[in-house]
């Protein structure tokens, strides 16, 4: 009896394997398709990453510390490297600044000239995580002058629009300081910004930036931001914080 059995047995086993298997594809592809990474860019990288600057410019690196996490699928962390990379380049009526700090994560500005200096016409940023990205762009209406030409005391609101998404800016020069960049004691404009966002995504952005003048030259920015959006897995928390400090005046080669 024993003898008969067996070849049912190894029989069953030949059936149930390939649905084994297939289970284990399955597995591996769903973890394949949700795992999570970040790629650091390198200065040879930025003219060919995507966004609304175009090509060109001028690139300036930066001293980095920081990191970007949220609370998905178990949670997951973006440690920044140690160098990043800021591209000014000329817009329709300004200058676009870009800060890429990973493939997985930028943030670009968009200006317009004005009597004064400068004044803020939109923002975006990308986020990557587990393989699926976003990409927020906001148009932003009435800033004024946001970065002077000189330093003088100026407050501002105004509000930045994606979809229905809102984000209500304080914006305050502080005063005029200096940063060291390298040897050399940088004479720059320090502003305090406060953003409140609400919609399907609520938080609040509080950062520090030392601006070089009347320009969209970041010398110095620390910034923390945290968050809560809506999403198909319920309110995902998303936090940030760095600093990033210019090493050198002159625009890499």
């Amino acid at each position: 009896m024993a003898d008969d059995e067996r070849p049912r047995r190894i029989r069953w086993w030949w059936l149930a394997a390939p649905a084994m298997a297939m289970g284990a594809v399955a597995v591996v592809v769903w973890f394949a398709a949700f795992r999570d990474a970040t790629t650091p860019v390198s200065r040879d990288d930025i003219v060919s990453l995507p966004g609304e600057g175009g090509e060109g410019g001028e690139v300036y690196s930066y001293r980095t510390v920081g990191f970007e996490e949220v609370d998905a699928l178990g949670g997951a962390r973006h440690d920044y490297p140690e160098t990043t990379f800021l591209t000014i380049r000329e817009g329709a009526c300004g200058p676009i600044a870009r800060w890429d700090a990973l493939r997985e994560r930028w943030a670009e500005s968009g200006h317009c000239r004005v009597d004064g200096g400068l004044a803020l016409e939109r923002t975006g940023s990308y986020h990557r995580w587990f393989g699926q990205g976003d990409l927020q762009s906001y148009a932003c209406a009435g800033s004024g002058v946001v970065i002077p030409l000189e330093t003088r005391p100026l407050t501002t609101t105004f509000t930045c629009v994606s979809g229905d998404k809102v984000e209500e800016i304080t914006w305050e020069v502080v005063g005029a300081d200096t940063v060291d960049v390298g040897d050399e004691a940088v004479d720059v404009i320090r502003v305090r910004t406060v953003s409140r966002l609400s919609g399907s995504s609520r938080g609040e952005d509080i950062i520090e930036t030392w601006y070089l003048p009347g320009t969209a030259l970041v010398v110095r920015r620390i910034s923390s931001t945290d968050s809560v959006s809506d999403s198909l897995l319920g309110e995902v928390e998303y936090t940030e914080r760095y600093e990033i400090v210019l090493t050198s005046l002159t625009p890499l080669p």
